[in-house]
């Protein structure tokens, strides 16, 4: 009698854990099935996956996506983040590629990123782009892949077209806007600003070209050659990207030992006077005639 009531005690409790199981595998999500269901045999080596991504959050259904190493997830990568300064980073490139110790990769990337800052200085301030040159011997030394991306220092004897547009415009007057900042002002000189700002105006844009050796460049001057006038024959020395050209106000040239020795070569003369500053240019110190 005792092991028959043993044997149905034990059947009971046997059933009612199993029906505790039962209930708490139902309650559990799918996600979480699967991973209580895992063995070992079962995990395998996750190939390139970096990470889950859930698109649903909250009671709705949940819809995992794989992120594969080196797709596209939105994020801005490193090396498409502009840089502050292209042209002192590309600089400092070139002295560790002369150095020995720069990575080409790296160098073609800011190349192109001071491409893109050289060409708006030519076109915007030709002065500074004039400044930012680089460096003749440097440039010999640098990859055909690096050069490509830089401006070409172009030099001799052009022609220079300037011509100039005249056009009927409306705008602020100067002193009108800036009106509303000192409310102190003469009000006969603020109305006398506001009557002149309504007025019809003409305004002057000035268009500068230069043909040389068959290529025609649209020119940026700044300086002694700021309002000069067309020439048939002028010297010139600048810098050319992209169709434009930033014309220095000195058509002399300061070149550094490989340009100096290849001009020698080649039978240049060896002293003149510079044009503009009147002073006397050395090509065997390094100035180009």
């Amino acid at each position: 009698m005792k092991k028959i009531c043993y044997s149905a005690l034990l059947t009971a409790v046997v059933v009612l854990v199993g029906l505790k199981i039962a209930d708490r595998q139902h309650a559990l999500s799918p996600v979480e099935k699967d991973r209580e269901g895992l063995s070992v045999g079962e995990i395998e080596e996750p190939a390139f996956i970096a990470s889950l991504e859930a698109t649903q959050f909250g009671g709705q259904s949940r819809n995992w996506r794989s992120v594969v190493a080196g797709q596209e997830t939105g994020k801005t990568r490193l090396d498409t983040v502009p840089e502050a300064d292209p042209l002192g980073a590309f600089q400092r490139w070139a002295r560790e590629f002369m150095e020995g110790t720069a990575d080409l990769e790296e160098g073609l990337r800011l190349a192109k990123a001071r491409r893109t800052k050289m060409a708006r200085l030519i076109r915007e301030n030709p002065r500074q782009a004039i400044a930012n040159r680089i460096d003749d011997d440097i440039r010999e030394a640098l990859p055909e892949s690096i050069r490509d991306q830089l401006e070409q220092p172009t030099h001799g004897t052009g022609r220079l077209d300037v011509r100039q547009e005249y056009r009927l415009a409306k705008g602020e007057h100067p002193v009108a806007e800036a009106a509303g900042n000192y409310p102190g002002l003469d009000p006969r000189l603020v109305r006398s600003a506001e009557l002149d700002s309504r007025s019809t105006r003409l305004e002057t844009t000035t268009f500068n070209q230069l043909s040389s050796n068959g290529k025609t460049y649209t020119a940026h001057v700044y300086g002694s050659l700021s309002g000069q006038g067309s020439r048939e024959s002028m010297p010139f020395n600048g810098i050319a990207l992209d169709g434009h050209i930033a014309l220095d106000e000195s058509p002399v040239r300061l070149m550094g030992k490989t340009g100096t020795g290849t001009a020698m070569a080649a039978g240049q003369a060896v002293e003149a006077r510079d044009p503009v500053t009147g002073e006397t240019a050395s090509l065997a110190k390094g100035g180009f005639l």
